[in-house]
């Protein structure tokens, strides 16, 4: 079997080709600097010289809560390019077989919890990353289609919050474990008594480790026979943000205060996906949140020492 990667400079993309590359599995990836995810032509002349039987589509442009609320339309130009010239692409060459990285972001506000498969794409998502979402359902819709009207195996994974080394920790562009991470680090250093984070604290998320999740990716890749159209790659785990960051301050050190500003935004107040179909294939995460938070915060102070 070979394994083409699109986006194997990013998180998970980096993180799959690592593990591909260790298991012996055959594999072509390509970062963003050779192959534009965005150029049909150009994902089309690296599919001709690569012939993959599996397209993993990781390229994609992402952000946190800051970067969505202030540019929705680059979120969805971006990323709504990338979807239509690299499925179209997949589907021109006949690739038997794609996972595209959506995102658990789709998912509309009053979608029972946990999220179910079949409720992707079925109402409107939270707003604070309306172009982001909108962009990914579409890579998710164009997925369905082409198994329709092809009937070839095309796959949107909805991604749920990913963190793990080598993620970007700058806090106005990254996830809220990056950021905060940054940022209580940032506090214990300068002796501050205390940190604001955004919002309540009591919205929930769920949490999945980089090795993980590019474990699973490269499980449903190698799957027998046809897989559903849409698959969680998630925990299952629900876990507030006021938990997120105490632990957090546990790993870093930090015995200050943490302060929630309920006036600012906090995205969904709820978010845990049903991980039943990724576990029914024998690829439930299996990484403990706070030993996974060790390994990150070790990755973020290299990270500095690098600065």
């Amino acid at each position: 079997m070979q394994v083409g990667l699109l986006g194997a400079g990013g998180l998970l993309g980096s993180e799959i080709a690592r593990q591909a590359r260790a298991r012996g599995i055959k594999l072509s990836a390509t970062r963003s600097a050779e192959v534009d995810a965005r150029d049909e032509r150009a994902v089309m002349a690296w599919l001709d010289k690569t012939n993959p039987d599996v397209l993993i589509i990781c390229a994609a442009r992402n952000a946190g809560v800051h970067v969505n609320i202030a540019s929705p339309a680059d979120m969805l130009e971006d990323n709504a390019r990338i979807a239509i010239a690299s499925i179209g692409a997949a589907r021109r060459a006949r690739v038997p077989r794609l996972l595209y990285c959506c995102s658990g972001a789709i998912y509309p506000t009053t979608a029972q919890v946990p999220c179910r498969e079949s409720d992707a794409g079925t109402g409107r998502p939270e707003p604070s990353h309306a172009g982001y979402s909108a962009a990914k359902e579409l890579g998710l819709r164009f997925c369905r289609a082409v198994r329709a009207q092809d009937g070839l195996d095309y796959t949107a994974i909805l991604l749920t919050n990913i963190f793990g080394p080598g993620q970007n920790y700058d806090p106005s562009r990254s996830n809220v474990v990056a950021s905060l991470i940054a940022r209580i680090h940032a506090a214990k250093a300068a002796g501050d008594s205390e940190v604001v984070v955004w919002g309540t604290g009591d919205a929930t998320r769920d949490l999945i480790f980089v090795e993980d999740a590019a474990s699973a990716m490269l499980g449903l890749a190698q799957v027998a026979g046809p897989v559903d159209s849409t698959i969680n790659l998630a925990t299952g785990r629900e876990i507030s943000i006021k938990e997120i960051a105490a632990t957090i301050a546990t790993v870093v050190g930090y015995t200050g205060r943490l302060v929630f500003d309920g006036s600012k935004p906090e995205g969904a107040r709820r978010r845990v996906l049903d991980a039943s179909r990724l576990a029914a294939l024998g690829l439930a995460p299996a990484s403990s949140f706070s030993d996974s938070l060790q390994r990150t915060y070790a990755d973020y102070i290299g990270s500095l020492a690098l600065i």
